[in-house]
């Protein structure tokens, strides 16, 4: 059978700035973390420096897990809305869809802190 493979697509942000002339390839690459939702520039940035560096490694860690470390390692006073959004990040959902029940959770948790 003659079937066609589908390759891989860059994002527009990453053909953006692989194909912007002020990069010189000093720039960093942007990470896959910033191609899940909920994922900007500030919480990539706390991710890194809690030690999260890949979409696999938040999925391995989980929500909680990474939070604890944000708030150890990049910011003492991340809240409830950055839990939301990391959650949304690990499964691949806007925050604001999260379901309610889910949400709960993780606002009880974040209450213990």
């Amino acid at each position: 059978m003659n079937s066609k493979r589908k390759l891989p697509t860059l994002s527009k942000r990453r053909k953006t700035l692989l194909n912007s002339p002020k990069n010189s390839g000093t720039e960093k690459f942007l990470s896959e973390l910033s191609d899940l939702p909920n994922v900007g520039k500030v919480l990539e940035r706390n991710l890194r420096q809690a030690g999260i560096e890949t979409p696999e490694q938040l999925k391995r860690a989980g929500a909680k897990e990474a939070f604890l470390r944000i708030r150890l390692h990049a910011d003492p006073d991340a809240c409830l809305h950055m839990l939301y959004g990391i959650q949304g990040a690990i499964d691949g959902v806007p925050d604001k869809l999260l379901p309610d029940d889910i949400r709960q959770q993780l606002k009880a948790f974040y209450k213990t802190l």
